[in-house]
């Protein structure tokens, strides 16, 4: 089977990307360039470029992607939803570590949040989630409906498994569950906005409102998959998940002390 790892911008992807590497083979892990793709899709398209046999592929690309590369119907997506307003704040922290971005440059003239996100919703502040997984890029508030029901019909036909970030252990032991992995999936967290940067910036509320106003959808989504990982979760085997917990508590602190040796070396 092809499973999709559809990795929506600062939803623990880079986590999963480690557990990925150790799951699978680098043969079985498709490569994925954000840069190049648009530029090889006809090639894809026409079959001038012929895909790589594998078992994943990992990207941030939209529903869709397997059109070019599976030419069978044995493929499945994979997903991480994450709470919709700390996804967008941390989108936009991630743009203003970004000097060259035109989020950053935006901040730089006017430091104004709420200004920059509701001018500039395109960028990945509104239903984003939502819109991905419908195989959309941005959509108008007024015609989202119909792209939240077309997501929940993607979902329930072509995706193995929708997790969330706030349940992530949860998440995680269910697809290691259901996939049936070789290895259990210990991971330390990475790729994390430092204290110092999250205090930095400050949204207020009216800068909230708004981000919860531009996603609506992605909120309704969010909370519809957050019950069922929660379900799911009640009807899991409670003393061998209580085990891995354990196991993961012991492997984080060791690979944390590892780091940090690392560095002083």
């Amino acid at each position: 089977m092809h499973l999709y790892f559809l990795h929506i911008p600062k939803t623990a992807g880079t986590s999963l990307d480690i557990l990925f590497k150790l799951q699978y083979s680098k043969k079985d892990r498709h490569p994925w360039d954000n840069k190049d793709f648009p530029k090889l899709q006809n090639q894809y398209r026409e079959n001038i470029l012929q895909p790589q046999e594998f078992k994943v592929l990992k990207g941030h690309y939209k529903y869709g992607i397997h059109k070019y590369f599976s030419k069978t119907e044995d493929y499945k997506y994979l997903t991480i939803l994450r709470d919709p307003v700390s996804r967008v704040k941390s989108h936009i922290r991630q743009y203003l570590r970004m000097p060259n971005s035109f989020i950053y440059k935006e901040y730089e003239k006017h430091k104004d949040l709420h200004k920059i996100i509701d001018e500039n919703r395109i960028y990945g502040f509104s239903n984003l989630q939502t819109c991905w997984i419908a195989g959309e890029n941005y959509v108008e508030n007024s015609e989202m409906e119909e792209v939240y029901n077309k997501a929940l019909s993607n979902i329930e036909k072509e995706f193995f498994y929708v997790g969330v970030v706030e349940l992530f252990n949860e998440s995680l032991y269910q697809i290691y569950k259901k996939i049936n992995w070789k290895y259990r999936p210990y991971y330390s967290s990475l790729n994390k906005s430092s204290k110092e940067e999250i205090d930095e910036i400050k949204f207020d509320s009216r800068t909230i409102k708004l981000i919860e106003d531009l996603n609506f959808y992605d909120i309704k989504l969010y909370n519809k998959f957050r019950d069922k990982v929660v379900e799911d979760h009640f009807n899991q085997d409670k003393k061998e998940f209580e085990n891995y917990i354990r196991r993961l508590g012991y492997f984080q602190k060791l690979h944390k002390g590892y780091l940090q040796i690392k560095n002083i070396l």
